[in-house]
């Protein structure tokens, strides 16, 4: 019985370290060599913005705009349409389709936008 405890306590230690290395929580990843690992969950056909707290997810509909007041500090955004979108905030920045974009320090967002050329404001 005793080899039978160890070796289910050796199988859900293995099953915990991939999970955690799989999500990118391991003391290894790419966060700990100062690159930022956060994904926002986003559906297609949207652009998603996550927190930096990661208590509030926006999904902001393809050809939408939306308008943040206070801005919101994003975590990262991702670009899950088939056109160009613009944040403008402290850095204005182009996030084209399909791509995340992330910030250690968080993205200031005040105005996210549809830009169809994928040129943005400076």
């Amino acid at each position: 019985m005793r080899s039978t405890t160890r070796g289910i306590r050796f199988l859900v230690a293995a099953a915990t370290t991939t999970l955690t290395l799989g999500l990118g929580l391991g003391t290894g990843s790419a966060a700990a060599a100062g690159q930022s690992t956060t994904v926002v969950p986003c559906s297609s056909g949207f652009v998603c913005l996550g927190s930096i707290d990661g208590m509030r997810t926006v999904n902001v509909r393809q050809g939408a705009t939306a308008s943040f007041s206070p801005p919101m500090e994003a975590a990262a955004i991702t670009n899950r349409t088939s056109i160009w979108y613009c944040v403008v905030g402290t850095h204005n920045r182009a996030v084209p389709p399909g791509d995340t974009v992330s910030g250690i320090d968080g993205i200031i967002v005040s105005r996210l936008f549809p830009s169809p050329s994928g040129t943005c404001p400076a």
